[in-house]
């Protein structure tokens, strides 16, 4: 005789099911516990804070390379609200300041530059960063056209720290603040210190061609011109593409004037 089948049991075959999804269950529990102890050792270091802070540095710069702002941002902000007396703190406050400028966040900006100078106090030794950190405050809010704090910034710039590299910029500032504002014999005057604190640099060229910007905005033509020709004659070394169009812009509007001028004496 052919043997009988066995009859399936409904209740043995459930709790197999619920055994295996249990079983399944505990895997996956054990794998996301394994994955977040890692992913936090991972965001702590492992215990080690320098080692975190390496790695979110690291982890940051990538994303601002790869112009991921906001990722970065939060990474540096992270850094600070953690480890706030680490040696790379100073570096993370930069970092945040700049990534807040190129993300167009410029108030948060200049409140992060802020913070980064009431950091860095009255160390001698941090003289050229208080610099360079000062005068990122006044080139923001000139951006901002907020002109009279911007002014008073490049003028303690160009006062506190007279020996740094960013004396020059900040002279170069105040031109332009002045120059932004209509005030164009000030903005002269302001770029003819420039060029006399720095007669061979390139902020010299710059500063005599915004000179020529000067008198042109004032309607001195002749001037203008002037000033636009002691740029290709004194810095010879550079390109002034844009001194040099205006230059022939100005030649080739005078003949112009000049006959318009004359027509205008001969009418009755």
């Amino acid at each position: 005789m052919a043997p009988k089948d066995t009859p399936v049991n409904p209740d043995a075959e459930q709790a197999i099911l619920r055994r295996q999804v249990l079983i399944l269950v505990i895997i996956v529990a054990v794998a996301g516990l394994g994955w977040g102890i890692f992913s936090l050792g991972q965001d702590r270091g492992w215990g080690n804070p320098d080692r975190a802070v390496r790695t979110k540095l690291d982890q940051a710069q990538q994303a601002f390379v790869e112009r991921r702002l906001d990722r970065a941002v939060s990474l540096y902000k992270t850094i600070l609200e953690r480890y706030p007396n680490h040696e790379l703190a100073t570096q993370a406050l930069t970092s945040l300041a700049t990534a807040y400028e190129e993300a167009g966040r410029l108030d948060e900006a200049i409140s992060a530059y802020r913070q980064l100078l009431a950091r860095l106090g009255g160390e001698s030794s941090k003289a050229d960063l208080r610099a360079f950190t000062s005068l990122q405050v006044a080139k923001l809010q000139e951006e901002e056209r907020q002109f009279a704090q911007a002014l008073s910034g490049y003028q303690s710039v160009s006062r506190d720290f007279p020996r740094t590299d960013w004396a020059g910029e900040a002279l170069q500032g105040q031109g332009k603040v002045y120059q932004d504002q209509g005030q164009y014999q000030q903005a002269i005057s302001a770029y003819g210190e420039v060029i006399k604190a720095l007669p061979k640099g390139f902020l010299a060229a710059e500063a005599q061609g915004s000179i020529g910007e000067c008198y042109e905005s004032m309607s001195q033509t002749a001037k203008a011109m002037q000033a636009y020709q002691k740029v290709i004659d004194d810095y010879p070394q550079a390109v002034w593409d844009q001194a040099q169009a205006r230059l022939d812009a100005l030649r080739a509007a005078a003949p112009i004037k000049a006959k318009h001028s004359k027509k205008q004496r001969q009418a009755p």
